[in-house]
């Protein structure tokens, strides 16, 4: 089976990336939009699949 390198980013640096704020991030995690995870306990902060952030802004450029 093949392995990827997964890079995670936190809500901050894709708010950034999508120029959008940090509210709107946490709202495209939980609509599906954007993949990632919780590392640790239900209480850590979201980690972002940085790869689902760069489809995202391919998919809104078109």
């Amino acid at each position: 089976m093949e392995q990827k390198n997964l890079e995670l980013i936190s809500t901050k640096e894709a708010a950034k990336m999508l120029a959008v704020s940090v509210q709107t991030i946490c709202k495209m995690i939980w609509d599906g939009r954007l993949r990632a995870t919780k590392l640790g306990n239900a209480t850590s902060p979201w980690r972002i699949n940085k790869e689902s952030v760069m489809k995202y802004l391919q998919q809104a450029s078109v």
